[in-house]
């Protein structure tokens, strides 16, 4: 029995709907088939079965596998079928920064050409300038470039805000004055965002006239909102140790981060400055030690567990720590003697 052309058009519409997917009530794999199925067709024009590859990359992306090489390879076959696809470049680049291999070079190419495409988007910008802040080579005046055009086109983005705050808290000549305040201009705008109120922790820690009293607030009020974030607790223990204030509720705090993400060497360090502070040399050895054994590029795990050392009478041991910190970072001790901390 011969199909009705109503019937078939029927057909092809509902596998449009499950392939676009704009209202998010379909699963994944029924998604990535019907988009499939609507690119296997051959039947669509050029932009069309673009617009199927790019949904199914997205699908893709989005899947509890997160295939990001099968996204890749659907947003790539996208550009070829529709070169003036913003969303095909600004997606490939979103892929191509947080897959399993980021190519930070290559996403910051396809944001630009997507950038070069449409200026108008500010979230485009937002992007790039993520891109150029987390690199493994940071970029902060151009990462700050592009959230202040993002802001520019949106002056209510408040995750632009938040980020060039951190992007001003980088580099060789941080300025924490106008990271509070753009971490501040974040809150404004969005009380409940609590990555704002971390980062503008970290920032009052900052300078040469660190307030601790606010820095230990607001590492508590992200913890607040978020309470199950390892980082965000670790915040809390973090303030505190820098401060060498109220280091019991200090330790409590990086237990419970340690509960939530076991083995993370961050945590170790906070903790072990705690435990400097409240004259625990052992205690402060074992986490500097731990932090080392999960990242030993780190000058200040090898600076703290050499202080450690020598508290406990080790000098050939700490001083080689010391020793060994100072290759990898030379101003290294800075950081600790700041915050009152010597060998």
């Amino acid at each position: 029995m011969a199909i009705s052309s109503t019937a078939v058009a029927q057909t092809l519409e509902n596998r449009w709907a499950i392939c676009k997917n704009q209202e998010q009530q379909f699963d994944n794999s029924a998604q990535v088939s019907n988009c499939t199925e609507i690119i296997e067709l051959k039947n669509e024009n050029a932009v069309d079965r673009a617009l199927a590859h790019l949904k199914r990359g997205d699908a893709r992306r989005r899947s509890p596998q997160h295939d990001f090489a099968g996204a890749i390879a659907d947003y790539t076959q996208a550009i070829l079928l529709d070169p003036k696809s913003v969303d095909a470049f600004a997606s490939r680049g979103y892929a191509l920064q947080y897959g399993p291999a980021p190519d930070f070079v290559r996403a910051i190419a396809d944001y630009s050409e997507a950038i070069a495409l449409n200026p108008s988007y500010a979230w485009l910008f937002y992007n790039r300038g993520n891109a150029y802040l987390t690199a493994p080579q940071p970029n902060f005046e151009r990462a700050i470039a592009d959230y202040s055009q993002a802001i520019f086109l949106n002056p209510n983005y408040a995750y632009a805000f938040d980020n060039r705050g951190l992007a001003y808290q980088g580099g060789a000549y941080p300025d924490f004055t106008k990271a509070i305040a753009d971490h501040s201009q974040a809150i404004a705008l969005y009380p409940q965002l609590a990555n704002a109120y971390a980062n503008r922790s970290l920032a009052h820690l900052g300078g040469p006239r660190p307030d601790f009293d606010a820095a230990i607030e607001d590492s508590d009020k992200a913890a607040e909102f978020q309470p199950d974030r390892a980082d965000y607790q670790n915040g809390r223990c973090w303030s505190r140790a820098i401060a060498g204030r109220d280091l019991k509720a200090a330790r409590d705090a990086c237990n419970l981060a340690l509960q939530l993400a076991p083995g993370n060497p961050d945590v170790f360090e906070s903790r072990g400055i705690v435990s400097l502070r409240e004259r625990r040399w052992q205690d402060a050895w074992d986490d500097f030690d731990a932090a080392i054994q999960g990242n030993s590029g780190s000058a200040r795990y090898f600076y703290g567990r050499g202080i450690a050392a020598l508290r406990m009478g080790q000098k050939i041991a700490g001083n080689e720590d010391l020793a060994r910190a100072m290759q990898i970072d030379p101003d290294v001790g800075r950081s600790f003697s700041k915050i009152g901390i010597a060998p």
